[in-house]
């Protein structure tokens, strides 16, 4: 795999990689699911496409099995097709939208999910989230759902399994302690700049500042870079959802094993692309430190 400091990951190759090794086709393993627009649709990065349309694909999948159970909570029923339906709509914002509008998609995305995998782990903040309350009450509901309570609470649930885990038994809500880590806090830093009163700051990073209106992105590098970190979210997501209903003994079929298998595989590689990734830019940030310091030595001298 090409890596060099902000060059997006290429997917075709992770992708081919994992096809060959296992014999599999994920677009033929998909597509029997998916809305037909997403089938028929086009999109400049095919690759990363696919694997959006392969984490849509297995929570609809997921949902479907969790209807044939019958006696899953309705209210998480609800919840799952609201994170579907998000899903969904950021696969037509990518081929849709040009703007950072996009991102706004992403934003909802991301606090949806954070929401409904905590609905899944705690009962008690399932039970908020459903109760009634007035007008008056708003203010202080809205307070306690902010992103860092729940991030609080998803990292105590997280820390609790992983203490309770063992050779013999295995908590699998220790698997949401990856929605909690430095990734997360990256797109929350970059995401909460859609919330305030401007966006300037956000879409000066993928715009030229040019008199051209071009209804594309000007600068393609740039936001699929910060897709990369938003496909290895959602990736983390899906997996700790499909992790969870396993832990249910929600009866998992063949062709969900197979695409949480992949989604699993991928996330490695993004992580260890991200890590790399990092490390290069530090790297980077050295070399300038001791060619500067170099620079003030030799005009010293």
């Amino acid at each position: 795999m090409m890596i060099s400091p902000n060059l997006a990951c290429d997917y075709s190759e992770i992708i081919k990689t994992y096809q060959d090794k296992y014999k599999i086709n994920i677009e033929e393993l998909i597509q029997d699911d998916l809305p037909s627009e997403l089938i028929l649709k086009d999109y400049s990065n095919k690759s990363s496409f696919l694997v959006l349309k392969s984490i849509l694909a297995i929570n609809i999948m997921e949902y479907k099995q969790l209807l044939i159970t019958g006696n899953v909570d309705k209210r998480i029923l609800f919840l799952y097709k609201l994170i579907i339906y998000d899903y969904y709509d950021y696969c037509q914002a990518c081929n849709t939208f040009c703007g950072v509008q996009l991102y706004s998609v992403a934003r909802s995305l991301c606090d949806h999910s954070r929401i409904f995998l905590l609905s899944l782990c705690s009962e008690e903040f399932c039970d908020y989230l459903y109760t009634e309350y007035t007008d008056d009450e708003k203010k202080e509901r809205y307070y306690r759902k902010r992103e860092k309570n729940i991030s609080q609470k998803l990292k105590e649930i997280a820390e609790k399994a992983k203490k309770m885990n063992n050779n013999k038994e295995f908590y699998v809500e220790s698997s949401v302690f990856n929605l909690t880590t430095d990734l997360y806090d990256d797109l929350t830093n970059k995401l909460g700049e859609l919330s305030h009163l401007s966006e300037i700051t956000l879409a000066k990073e993928f715009f030229s500042v040019d008199e051209k209106l071009i209804f594309t992105f000007s600068d393609k590098q740039k936001t699929m870079k910060f897709e990369d970190k938003l496909i290895e979210y959602f990736v983390s997501t899906t997996l700790s959802t499909i992790a969870i209903f396993i832990g249910e003994d929600i009866k998992q079929t063949n062709k969900i094993i197979k695409l949480y298998n992949f989604l699993n595989f991928l996330s490695d590689e993004l992580y260890k692309f991200r890590n790399i990734d990092k490390l290069l830019i530090e790297l980077k940030n050295q070399m300038k430190d001791i060619l500067n310091s170099e620079d003030i030595i030799d005009n010293n001298e």
